[in-house]
């Protein structure tokens, strides 16, 4: 049976999402054994994650930015037997550690393609604060990429591939993505089904998980289901988008707690680094809000109170 070893910055809050990949990819018939670790096993020198590299087929890396941390992997990764190791999102001593068939990521001055860079000044209109927000846009870019990458670059193809499933984390997309590198890595017949597309902000039900592509579509449904009522005290709250993808509770009970007090709420998601924007583009209204407060529960969020004044002095 493949094994899969997964090393992953700062998650340690998604076992449940993990779970329902397992279940998916049993209830398909697919041999895999996933291995889940975080950035803390490597700070303590785990034994168990030690070993799980060392007879893992395939390792994955991602948010990865201690240079301990990516000494540790890359001394563990000289003696395993995996046959490729996908970094994403990491130090450039991570990304070095890349090998997927014939690709090696060539990290140079932490530079990005020259392609890439000319999309990126072009999609920022001159705001350096945007240029990781937009970097996130270039996945519907490169989705249309894939079919045109040769197959000499098999290896590339395969990496960047994995890449857009990993960036769209819901069940479904991982479970896919775990079928890709089964199919163009490890040689297995798989179907594989095309990645979903998560938008990387939006607003959000925390009720369904139905999603939004902006506060006036939320709005508008929020009203026709009796969420919203024109004049009502409203506050916005900012959730992380991995977080609102994977359903995490914290989210609807806030939203729940601020419902019970007589506000309408704004759920907006943001992948994180995009927060201003949505602030910019959505909040900073001077019509709409009256206040802007933030603080960090679980995920950042951002109160925005309009059409009714202040929130009550005790804050909550």
């Amino acid at each position: 049976m493949i094994e899969i070893t997964f090393v992953v910055g700062i998650e340690r809050f998604n076992a449940g999402i993990w779970h329902a990949v397992e279940r998916q990819l049993a209830a398909a018939g697919v041999a895999v054994r996933l291995r889940r670790f975080n950035d803390a096993h490597v700070d303590r020198n785990d034994a168990a994650l030690a070993l799980a590299i060392a007879n893992s087929d395939v390792v994955f890396m991602s948010l990865i930015n201690l240079r301990s941390q990516a000494d540790w992997l890359a001394t563990h990764l000289a003696s395993s037997k995996a046959a490729a190791v996908f970094a994403y999102e990491s130090m450039p001593e991570v990304m070095a550690l890349t090998r997927v068939l014939e690709h090696r990521f060539k990290e140079r001055k932490s530079e990005a393609p020259k392609i890439i860079k000319v999309l990126m000044r072009l999609m920022t209109r001159g705001r350096d604060e945007d240029a990781l927000y937009t970097y996130t846009k270039l996945v519907k870019v490169a989705a249309k990429m894939l079919p045109l990458i040769p197959k000499k670059m098999a290896g590339f193809r395969a990496w960047l591939g994995v890449n857009l499933y990993w960036n769209q984390p819901d069940a479904a997309n991982i479970t896919q993505m775990v079928k890709l590198i089964l199919r163009d890595v490890c040689g297995q017949a798989l179907e594989v089904a095309p990645v979903a597309v998560i938008p990387t902000m939006g607003c959000f039900d925390a009720r369904s998980g139905k999603l939004f592509a902006t506060p006036d579509e939320y709005l508008q449904w929020a009203s026709r289901n009796g969420h919203y009522q024109k004049g009502q005290p409203l506050i916005a709250v900012l959730g992380m988008r991995k977080h609102v993808v994977q359903r995490l509770g914290y989210l609807g009970e806030l939203l729940q707690a601020l419902e019970a007090r007589g506000f309408a709420t704004l759920p907006i998601f943001v992948s994180g680094i995009e927060a201003h924007v949505a602030v910019r583009e959505w909040l900073a209204d001077a019509h709409r809000c009256v206040c802007i407060d933030h603080g960090f529960l679980g995920g950042w969020w951002a109160g925005v109170v309009h059409q009714a004044g202040p929130l009550p002095r005790d804050g909550r």
